[in-house]
């Protein structure tokens, strides 16, 4: 059970591809939270790890917080 001031990350999917015409599309997600006594804030996340030989590329983007 979350406490106050606890952060959770809520995975939705996570995808190997391969080659660059992968695509993960999310549509209509709704997300509950119960037992908040305060405020709550939501941010959603995406994050791409590409590796190939010699080289990786870690790129995350993070959305606008907003308040609940």
């Amino acid at each position: 059970r979350p406490k106050p001031g606890e952060v959770i990350n809520v995975s939705i999917t996570e995808m190997k591809f391969k080659g660059k015409d992968s695509r993960v599309t999310l549509k209509d997600v709704h997300i509950k939270i119960d037992g908040c006594v305060g405020q709550s804030f939501l941010r959603s996340y995406a994050k791409l790890t590409s590796a190939a030989p010699g080289s990786q590329d870690i790129v995350a983007y993070y959305g606008v917080t907003k308040a609940v």
